[in-house]
């Protein structure tokens, strides 16, 4: 992005803030001061994407943490993230994510905690178990899963070393 494009920062802030509510192209160019299609072409050029991509994509990772969270249906992510069809959204969830946002939700995560000198985006930090392994290097046998997954509500704090020795070991990583 050309440096000290305000009204670009501003029009993403904008997206930023207000993503879950209905935002088309003639709304974000007013928060440039430019003209729609002026600010489509400094928006691409700038981000590498469109406007519109950019705002599904916020709408999506949004999405994706309050599946994660398991306090919310599909339908009321939907809807709380600013798509207007549960069915749009779930195709797009899908093209995006590459499962369905129902599969998404009961896939099992584990928490990963707070470390000394370590900052997390916020201090409930969730990845897929298998990323978890992934990181040090350890393959989990098939039958190896985290107890109590992300639609249980109960994902379990584990450490690196734990989730790597349980899966040479083919056990279950427990709290």
């Amino acid at each position: 992005m050309p440096s000290g494009d305000s009204r670009l920062l501003r029009a993403r802030r904008f997206i930023d803030d207000c993503f879950d509510q209905p935002i088309d192209l003639e709304r974000m160019a007013r928060e440039a001061n430019v003209s729609r299609f002026h600010f489509l072409r400094l928006f691409r050029e700038a981000y590498q994407i469109t406007p519109h991509q950019y705002l599904q994509e916020r709408r999506i990772e949004r999405a994706k943490q309050l599946l994660i969270a398991g306090h919310f249906s599909v339908t009321d992510v939907c809807f709380e993230v600013g798509f207007e069809s549960l069915g749009s959204f779930s195709t797009l969830f899908r093209r995006t994510v590459g499962e369905s946002p129902a599969s998404y939700r009961t896939r099992p995560m584990v928490r990963v905690p707070e470390r000394p000198g370590i900052q997390f985006p916020n201090p409930q930090f969730f990845v897929p178990y298998c990323f978890a392994l992934a990181a040090k290097g350890a393959l989990p046998p098939p039958a190896a899963t985290l107890t109590g997954g992300r639609g249980s509500g109960q994902a379990q704090p584990f450490s690196i070393a734990e989730a790597a020795a349980a899966a040479r070991q083919g056990s279950r990583v427990r709290p």
